[in-house]
């Protein structure tokens, strides 16, 4: 097997070797195409609405929060990328991190997205994130399909990370 075909494997999730795995992290692609995870958030959100983007990753989807006419603040264990230096505020923080977070009371909603199933602790999270939201404020989590028929080959081989 060649190299290519190997990292083809590997991306696709069939093949699992730790020559092809990145040295530094991926980024997470903005998601920008018809019924995408990303694009029902941006429906969900409400221009003027202060908004609380948690693993922002490098900041594409804090940026269309933004231009929706949302206030935002982001939340990622990274440095801040050149995308979100541009944007409202950013905090350096882990969301696998026990401490609260490092915000008031004061956001109108919280955007998980796809984000909870890397997280030990998803029901602490949560717990978290209600202290930052207003009363009657929202919190919208996206997970991965786990129906992609990748995902399901990948289960049918016994494969799954």
């Amino acid at each position: 097997m060649s190299f290519i075909q190997g990292f083809l494997l590997h991306q696709l999730g069939l093949l699992v070797r730790e020559r092809y795995r990145p040295v530094l992290s991926a980024n997470y692609v903005f998601k920008d195409f018809a019924h995408s995870s990303h694009r029902r958030i941006l429906e969900m959100l409400r221009r003027g609405e202060v908004v609380l983007d948690l693993g922002c990753g490098d900041g594409m989807l804090a940026l269309r929060i933004q231009e929706i006419g949302c206030r935002v603040a982001r939340v990622d264990r990274l440095p801040a990328s050149p995308v979100q230096e541009g944007l409202d505020r950013y905090v350096s923080w882990d969301l696998a991190d026990e401490n609260d977070l490092p915000f008031p009371r004061e956001f109108d909603c919280v955007v998980l997205g796809d984000k909870v199933e890397h997280v030990f602790d998803g029901v602490g999270l949560f717990l978290r994130v209600r202290k930052v939201l207003k009363q009657n404020g929202r919190l919208i989590v996206s997970t991965p399909n786990i129906a992609l028929w990748y995902n399901r080959l990948k289960l049918l081989m016994g494969r799954f990370e």
